[in-house]
């Protein structure tokens, strides 16, 4: 249910797909958190507006699931959260999303023919 935002260069496809299905994502409102940034994101220069929000978080979320990162990608999320801009974040995450790149390199390094790895 969650998106990430960002993310190093591309190890593996589901970080290249996580970094375009959130170029710049951050929390806002209820329901479903990733949907929300994701069509918050719309607002940014360069944003793809075409995105169809509710099919990239849910391909987002079984991405990770599949590669066992997703209390990774929800710690990283959750500190995303806290964001002023959406479009303009700052570093205060990039530890978490350092941590949840690495989980996905590891497991796709471990599972290399996981449909989410590239």
């Amino acid at each position: 249910m969650y998106c990430s935002r960002t993310l190093t260069p591309r190890p593996s496809s589901l970080i290249a797909a996580l970094s375009i299905i959130a170029a710049s994502l951050a929390f806002g409102g209820c329901g479903n958190p990733c949907v929300a940034l994701c069509e918050d994101s719309k607002e940014c220069p360069e944003a793809d507006v075409s995105t169809n929000c509710e099919q990239a978080c849910e391909t987002a979320k079984e991405g990770v699931q599949s590669l066992d990162c997703f209390s990774q990608y929800e710690d990283m999320i959750d500190c995303q959260a806290g964001f002023d801009d959406v479009c303009a974040p700052d570093t205060s995450c990039d530890e978490l999303v350092a941590t949840f790149n690495d989980c996905v390199i590891d497991a796709c390094a471990d599972d290399p023919e996981n449909e989410f790895c590239g």
